[in-house]
């Protein structure tokens, strides 16, 4: 099965091993791990040939680069540098990455199937790409991936999930984070179903309540749940967690998702025409609130928010006007794309190819297997152009990327004395969109100064579409959007909103400098 270099470094999860003890083969050599255990038919390729795949017997290396991978009915146990397991689960292929300068960092790519990491010796650090994750020593946890989605989960044990902005999240046994391209939930698996926020990101977010006690509420002072009671209350409580700045607005009630790359988020709750004076916000089950003539500014940290919004009536707050949800996520909302354009083997041996690229045009090699010897061929090569052929002294040609465009082609090989011919395959080379929701090219964060007009780039999913300020970004027939906008100098962050009739609103924000 083709995979692509987005479906290797994206949907799919890369972390990094920080391994803080040495042993032989960790600390005195390059390789990364050692095949310990197989059941049924296991193989590996080598970083000089990838998707070259061989038998993999045991006491097979593994160095950067290199993959492994299981068959149906098949399972694998690698040992990595330290004496920690990974447990590899049938049809389930893994690839090490490149290690970090200076750092004693190893990396491994899980590119399909289910694997199982076991810290033995220390703790484990794993790097996820939207933070750091920590798995304590004795711990177990489970990388599954299913339809685009990758789940982790904490199966023995605990770990910390720490935000590239120092938030924190301790997981416990049972709990699980869910990756996409650019999102990441916590998921608590248990059976109070109040306090689960859902797997599936496509789902709205009018689900998800955060039921977890703060650590500055471990004085036994407990706040009341909002929605509990919808009268009216004496007096305003003084201001908690407001901001003077916030990086975006909202109108008070709505349900969005907030994806940032940096935390608390000041979100700044506009009242509108529901409260004739001041209006009141108070975050569920948190020390979040504030009231404000017109709006107020919360500073909303990573997690779930369940919200309440009253007015303020002679000096008393009314009965609850509206409520929302927010769920903040630490999420790059970017795709992290090689510079080096894809490489795919198709072989004219009468099947039909299909290419998927995300930001290069793929590099194509076309070869005959199993061609009769000859010292000239010629590949025909048939588009929407017509019917190329090519002189050549072996059996195979490499298109650069860029030479075969988006299309439909057929091809064959030749053997110029004789005549005798390949059979006939199709390729098919297209743009791939299958991102769960989209992926922000440009601005990047801190990019940009404040108040000033930048190009806003990306791709989306069928159905939805992209705006700023209320202005639509054009959106091609590939779902890739492309149009500037002007920062508004009096927020931090320019929102760019991603809206679904079905499957709610998001937000990706981007900060000035």
């Amino acid at each position: 099965m083709y995979l692509t270099k987005w479906h290797r470094h994206l949907l799919f999860f890369l972390f990094a091993l920080f391994l803080s003890s040495c042993d032989t083969f960790g600390c005195n050599s390059d390789v990364i791990a050692e095949l310990s255990i197989r059941n049924g038919n296991v193989e590996r390729d080598f970083a000089l040939s990838m998707n070259d795949w061989k038998n993999a017997p045991i006491s097979s290396t593994f160095k950067i680069n290199d993959g492994v991978r299981t068959l149906a009915q098949s399972t694998a146990e690698l040992t990595l540098a330290e004496g920690s397991i990974v447990v590899m689960q049938p049809n389930t292929q893994l690839r090490f990455a490149s290690s970090v300068p200076n750092e004693n960092k190893f990396g491994m790519v899980v590119e399909s199937g289910s694997a199982k990491v076991e810290a033995k010796s220390d703790d484990l650090h794993i790097e996820t790409g939207i933070g750091m994750a920590r798995l304590k020593k004795g711990s177990a946890m489970t990388l599954r991936l299913d339809n685009n989605e990758l789940t982790v989960h904490v199966d023995i044990g605990s770990a910390r999930f720490m935000g590239s902005d120092g938030s924190e999240q301790d997981v416990s046994e049972g709990d699980e984070i869910v990756l996409s391209i650019g999102s990441a939930e916590l998921v608590s698996k248990n059976d109070d179903s109040d306090s689960v926020i859902p797997k599936n990101e496509n789902i709205q977010v009018s689900d998800l309540l955060d039921e977890e006690t703060d650590d500055d509420d471990a004085d036994g002072e407990e706040e009341d749940d909002i929605g509990n009671d919808d009268r009216g209350e004496q007096g305003v409580p003084s201001d908690q967690n407001t901001a003077q700045i916030a990086d975006f607005a909202i109108a008070a009630g709505e349900r969005i998702y907030i994806h940032a790359m940096h935390a608390p988020v000041a979100v700044e709750f506009r009242f509108g025409d529901l409260c004739a004076d001041a209006g009141y916000v108070k975050v569920a089950k948190k020390k979040i609130r504030g009231s404000g003539t017109g709006s107020v500014i919360l500073n909303l940290p990573l997690k779930a928010h369940s919200y309440e919004v009253r007015c303020v009536e002679n000096g008393d707050l009314s009965r609850v006007k509206k409520r929302g949800r927010i769920t903040v996520l630490m999420d790059k909302g970017k795709l992290n794309l090689s510079n080096k354009a894809p490489t795919t083997n198709v072989d004219a041996d009468g099947r039909d190819y299909n290419v998927m690229y995300q930001s290069k045009l793929p590099r194509v090699v076309m070869k005959w297997p199993d061609a009769p010897k000859a010292s000239a061929y010629k590949l025909y090569l048939t588009g929407s152009s017509g019917t190329k052929t090519i002189s050549l002294k072996s059996p195979q040609y490499r298109f650069s990327s860029g030479a075969l465009k988006e299309g439909a082609y057929k091809f064959k090989f030749t053997v110029s004395s004789t005549g005798k011919r390949s059979r006939t395959s199709s390729l098919k080379i297209r743009f791939d969109n299958a991102t769960p929701k989209a992926v922000l090219k440009s601005p990047g964060d801190k990019s940009y100064a404040s108040g000033a007009s930048v190009e806003v780039s990306g791709i989306a999913l069928p159905g939805w579409n992209a705006s700023v300020y209320g202005k639509d970004i054009p959106m091609d027939e590939q779902h890739r959007f492309s149009g500037s906008a002007k920062h508004s100098g009096n927020y931090l962050s320019l929102p760019v909103k991603l809206t679904h009739a079905l499957r709610g609103t998001h937000y990706f924000l981007r900060r000035a400098k």
